[in-house]
C-alpha cells in the first residue's frame, strides 16, 4: 500500500484484490538559478521511484494472490473430478429411480448439485482473480507509460527552461560585462586626470620645495665657510702658540744640555788632571824601585800592577 508524502497522494493499491483509482502525483518546482530547486526534483524523482516500486510490489501481489486463486481453482477441479469419478464409479452399475431408495436418490442429487456449485464457485472466483489481475496489470501499465510520459515531459520542460535561463543568464551576464567595461574605462580616465593633476602639482611642489631647499643649502654653505675660517683662525692661533711653547722647551732642553755638557767637560778635565798625577806619581815609585833593583840585583819579574795598566792607558 502506498504510503502518502507530503501532498503527494498514492496513485494505486491493491488491498485484498480491489484496485483503487489513478491520482496524479502533485508537480510544483520552485525555480532558482540554474533551473529547478535540486532537493525539489530529488524528492519529486524518489517519490516516483517509491510509487513505481509500490506498483511493481502491487503487481506482484496481485499475481500472487491470482496464482494462488490458480491453484484454488485447480484445487476445486481436482476435488470436482473426484466427485465426479466418485459418481461414476457409484452410477457405474445405473440404478433406476424405482429400484434406488429416497435416501440414495436424495445423496446422488445433493452430490450432482454440490459439485455444480463448487465447479460454478470455482470458475467464477478464478475468472474474477483473472480479471482483477488483469486489470490491475493494465492499470499498472497505464500508470507506468503514464509516469514514464510525465517524467519525459518533465524532463523536456526542465530542459527549455534551463535552456531559458542559461540564455538568459548569459545576456545578463553580457550585459553586466560590457557595463562594468565602460565603467572601468571611465575610472581609468577619471584616474589618469587625477593623476596627471597630482603629478602637476607634485612637480609644481617640488620646484618650489628644491628652490627653498637650494637656498637653505647656499646659506648653510655661508654659514659653514664662515664657522670654517674662525675655526681655522683659533686652529691658527693655537697652533702657534703650540709652536712658541715647543720653541721655547726646545731652547730651554738645549740649554739644559749644554749646561750638562759643559758639566761633563768640566768633570773630564778634573779626571785627567787627577790622573796626570797619580800617573807622576807612580813614575816616581817605579824610579824608585828601579834603582832599588839595580842596587839589589836582578829579580824575577813582577806581576803586572794596577798602575802598570793606568800608565797603559791613552792619555
Amino acid at each position: 500500500m502506498l504510503e502518502p508524502r507530503g501532498d503527494e497522494e498514492a496513485t494505486m493499491t491493491i488491498h485484498s484484490g480491489q484496485p483503487d483509482e489513478l491520482v496524479p502525483l502533485a508537480i510544483g518546482f520552485d525555480a532558482s538559478l540554474w533551473g529547478f530547486r535540486r532537493d525539489q526534483v530529488r524528492h519529486y524523482v524518489h517519490d516516483a521511484e517509491f510509487e513505481l516500486r509500490t506498483t511493481a510490489a502491487d503487481r506482484d501481489a496481485a499475481l500472487v494472490q491470482a496464482e494462488r486463486l490458480r491453484r484454488h481453482l485447480e484445487a476445486a477441479r481436482a476435488e470436482n473430478r473426484r466427485l465426479r469419478t466418485r459418481v461414476d464409479r457409484m452410477c457405474r452399475r445405473p440404478l433406476s429411480v424405482d429400484a434406488a431408495g429416497d435416501l440414495a436418490r436424495r445423496v446422488v442429487e445433493l452430490a450432482h448439485e454440490e459439485a455444480d456449485q463448487i465447479t460454478t464457485q470455482a470458475r467464477a472466483a478464478a475468472e474474477q482473480s483473472w480479471a482483477q489481475a488483469a486489470a490491475a496489470g493494465g492499470r499498472l501499465a497505464r500508470r507506468h507509460q503514464w509516469l514514464l510520459g510525465e517524467l519525459d515531459a518533465r524532463r523536456r520542460a526542465m530542459e527549455r527552461e534551463h535552456r531559458e535561463l542559461v540564455e538568459n543568464t548569459v545576456a545578463h551576464l553580457t550585459s553586466v560585462t560590457l557595463h562594468a567595461e565602460r565603467r572601468r574605462r571611465e575610472l581609468d580616465e577619471c584616474a589618469r586626470q587625477q593623476r596627471d593633476r597630482i603629478e602637476a602639482d607634485f612637480t609644481a611642489a617640488m620646484s618650489v620645495r628644491r628652490a627653498e631647499a637650494l637656498r637653505r643649502v647656499a646659506d648653510q654653505e655661508s654659514a659653514t665657510a664662515v664657522l670654517a675660517a674662525e675655526r681655522d683662525a683659533v686652529a691658527a692661533a693655537k697652533a702657534a702658540e703650540v709652536v712658541r711653547r715647543a720653541i721655547g722647551q726646545r731652547d730651554a732642553a738645549m740649554a739644559q744640555a749644554a749646561r750638562a755638557v759643559r758639566e761633563a767637560a768640566e768633570q773630564v778635565s778634573a779626571l785627567r788632571t787627577y790622573r796626570d798625577r797619580v800617573l807622576a806619581e807612580l813614575r816616581a815609585v817605579q824610579d824608585v824601585l828601579s834603582a832599588a833593583a839595580a842596587v839589589a840585583g836582578p829579580v824575577a819579574p813582577r806581576p803586572r800592577t794596577p798602575a802598570d795598566t793606568a800608565r797603559a792607558l791613552p792619555s
